[in-house]
């Protein structure tokens, strides 16, 4: 059962890195598009596809494994997070956090 709650936590851990790289990349695409709003609905789409059926399949009915992989997806965002926004404040960029 610890294994599986592991695992678990650790699908989250990399759903929650895609799901962040893949938002950091849509926002960035988005500067540069004539039409940002396709990058931003089609970008969304695919994440939220990715990340529910990654907890549906992940979790299988067992609701502590999707607490677990949920735990995992909201810890990696909010390294994410804080990693992306220092970056961003190094290069001299403006952040979201600035």
């Amino acid at each position: 059962a610890a294994y599986a709650l592991a695992g678990a936590f650790g699908g989250g851990l990399a759903r929650g890195l895609c799901f962040s790289r893949s938002l950091w990349a849509s926002a960035r695409k988005m500067v540069n598009e004539k039409t940002p709003w396709g990058t931003l609905a089609g970008g969304f789409l695919l994440r939220v596809s990715v990340v529910v059926g990654g907890f549906l399949l992940g979790s299988a009915g067992r609701w502590e494994r999707l607490a677990s992989a949920l735990a995992g997806f909201v810890i990696m965002r909010a390294l994410m997070a804080r990693f992306l926004g220092r970056t961003d404040r190094e290069a001299g960029e403006a952040s979201w956090r600035s």
